[in-house]
């Protein structure tokens, strides 16, 4: 059966700065569920209510619709619904998990891992036809998270073999991938934008004893250490208007919160927004 979205709880005051919507999964429920933050009245709506667990959920660059991964089922598989919770399809019906998908920018395409005897690969949907094909398929491997440029003319993709984890980047239709980063951290949300700087890519890098946000400038390899922090920090996404990072962290507590940052002037300057403040856990924000 369709979800049917519950109506706005009030969540918390809205802070100074903060603006815009962002899709999570969280627990407040007692299980996994996807929600909408609401930046600018600070409530919080519930799009799907079921006895399953509903993850990483992922907008469509138009906004209209939400794809993400749920067990409701008996195995992980791939679901879409409108951006208000309603219009709920199935994608896919296999008998090992798929995960982490994306659309690609213009709306006709999602990409996710599909396990195969036991081997994650890469594959690509027709949001409409449903027809799929296969766009990376290592010897063996569990597969991360995905994200397309804005261009649609290239893939971002994590990937564990042989018990390390990396980012690749892949041209679209037929490149070869072509790892790019070995220390970024498994199953945290990657994001892109291009800026007066370049192709940015967003992660969380797991080297050293902090898991910090980072961006890297595809072209030329430049690095910048967005946050610092003895916390987890997690899955970060661009805002809206590409001036902030949104993020899912550890700091000031033992569950995860929502904060954002701004990217004006130098990151050791950057004022920290926290976006939620209570005991439950939410995770792998997005903003579109």
């Amino acid at each position: 059966m369709p979800s049917i979205p519950t109506p706005n709880v009030h969540l918390f005051n809205p802070p100074a700065g903060a603006e815009g919507e962002i899709l999570v999964f969280s627990d407040r429920d007692g299980d996994n569920e996807i929600y909408i933050i609401d930046c600018g009245s600070g409530e919080i709506r519930q799009l799907t209510d079921n006895d399953a667990s509903d993850l990483y959920p992922s907008w469509s660059w138009d906004r209209e619709r939400i794809v993400f991964v749920s067990d409701r089922d008996g195995n992980l598989e791939l679901y879409t619904m409108a951006a208000d919770g309603s219009a709920l399809e199935r994608l896919t019906d296999n008998p090992e998990p798929d995960t982490f998908p994306a659309f690609s920018p213009d709306n006709e395409s999602i990409a996710y891992f599909s396990r195969v005897d036991g081997e994650d690969i890469l594959r690509l949907m027709s949001v409409d036809s449903k027809s799929e094909r296969t766009l990376a398929d290592f010897e063996d491997g569990i597969g991360g998270t995905i994200v397309f440029s804005p261009d649609g003319k290239m893939i971002f993709f994590g990937f564990e073999r042989l018990d390390k984890y990396k980012i690749y980047l892949m041209e679209l239709p037929d490149g070869t991938p072509r790892e790019i980063m070995a220390h970024a951290k498994k199953e945290s949300r990657i994001s892109t934008i291009v800026d007066p700087k370049g192709l940015g890519l967003l992660y969380v890098s797991g080297k050293g004893k902090q898991e910090d946000v980072w961006l890297n400038y595809v072209d030329d390899g430049r690095f910048t250490h967005i946050t610092k922090n003895t916390a987890s920090d997690q899955s970060p996404s661009f805002s809206s208007d590409g001036g902030s990072v949104i993020f899912s962290s550890q700091r000031g507590g033992d569950n995860w919160q929502i904060f954002s940052v701004s990217l004006k002037g130098k990151p050791s300057e950057n004022d920290l927004i926290r976006i939620t403040d209570d005991e439950f856990n939410y995770y792998y924000p997005e903003c579109k």
